[in-house]
């Protein structure tokens, strides 16, 4: 029964966590760049969680949540939403290769900051997000370790981005893989994480898939 109960804990955190990364991507979305309420945006100045990154995260946390829910159409629906975070992700990986400046954001709004873009690191770890939404509702994941794999490095690199903007928040300047990111997309990114490493196996695509035929 302990174990059970375990378990329920583990697969509510799950649907939690998932259901704060929407949250707090609308709150981005509405406090912060439509009522233009900066606190929300990130905690050092031209560190700001960019409209596309609260985007993606709405939409990585109604995905985690549908695919919750085990229901066929609601899992058609995830995966599309995995397929428009995979577009933004890739799209703002291209502007930095092929456009100046560099950012989705500042392409499609160029009255923004120089330095309001999402930066590489948080793009590749959008497509680590969908990958792992992807791997939970897959009915035949060929990989099955490689949520966790990706899970474990998207929460600890996140964690690791936590740390250091908190000790100095201009501390990754200098890199420009983590230019720019805000200390609120590495802290979502934890989230989302551990809400994938905390998904209940009983809900996986491949064990219900199984359980259905």
């Amino acid at each position: 029964m302990a174990a059970r109960s375990d378990r329920e804990e583990w697969a509510a955190l799950s649907l939690v966590l998932a259901w704060v990364c929407a949250a707090w991507g609308i709150v981005v979305m509405v406090g912060g760049w439509l009522l233009n309420l900066d606190i929300l945006l990130g905690l050092a100045p031209g560190f700001r969680m960019v409209p596309s990154t609260a985007l993606c995260f709405i939409l990585l946390g109604f995905g985690l949540g549908l695919a919750w829910s085990c229901e066929p159409s609601r899992a058609k629906l995830a995966y599309r939403i995995g397929y428009v975070v995979v577009a933004i992700a890739v799209a703002n990986l291209a502007t930095f290769i092929v456009r100046d400046p560099a950012g989705l954001d500042r392409v499609l709004m160029p009255w923004i900051g120089p330095l309001d873009m999402m930066s590489p690191a948080t793009s590749i770890g959008m497509l680590m997000a969908s990958y792992c939404l992807f791997a939970v509702m897959a009915p035949d994941n060929p990989d099955p370790d490689g949520m966790l794999y990706f899970s474990v490095l998207g929460a600890s690199t996140g964690f690791g981005v936590v740390a250091a903007s908190l000790l100095d928040p201009l501390a990754l300047v200098d890199f420009n893989f983590f230019r720019s990111m805000s200390v609120y997309t590495a802290i979502l990114f934890v989230v989302y994480f551990v809400a994938i490493l905390a998904y209940p196996a009983e809900r996986l695509g491949r064990v219900v898939y199984r359980r259905r035929i």
